[in-house]
């Protein structure tokens, strides 16, 4: 215990309530005892270093994030006021320039009609008209 750099007298301060409480009578109680003993403070060791582990880790990652935040901030600031320099450009675009009428499409409303297709006609010579010259079969 004390290699490890922990204090014998707190394994006492858990063994010796237990040897008080069951009051061993035999070699076998008392190896109980001290069996339970040691499964306590272990178990404690355990439950103090797992605490311990948990904290370093949190403590560990935010500085993580930390330091990746600031390596990403510059980055990201680059990033962003490109991105306001362009989204200005395309603002006074659109409202200084009208709309170049070859590069606007038309839009086409088409009425349903139960009874036709609501597809464009074909023209002559198109895969409607090649179907139909082919016939069945």
């Amino acid at each position: 215990m004390g290699a490890l750099g922990e204090d014998p007298s707190e394994f006492d301060q858990v063994r010796e309530p237990l040897m008080e409480y069951w009051a061993p009578q035999d070699s076998l109680t008392e190896a109980l005892v001290n069996r339970l003993a040691r499964l306590m403070w272990r178990l404690e060791r355990l439950e103090a270093r797992q605490e311990r582990y948990g904290t370093r880790h949190v403590k560990a990652r935010q500085v993580g994030e930390a330091a990746c935040a600031k390596a990403v901030d510059p980055q990201l600031e680059s990033i962003l006021d490109h991105l306001d320099a362009l989204q200005e450009a395309l603002q006074a675009r659109l409202v200084t320039s009208q709309p170049d009428p070859r590069r606007v499409a038309p839009v086409r409303r088409h009425r349903y009609n139960p009874g036709k297709t609501n597809l464009p006609e074909s023209k002559p010579g198109g895969r409607r008209a090649l179907r139909s010259r082919s016939g069945p079969g």
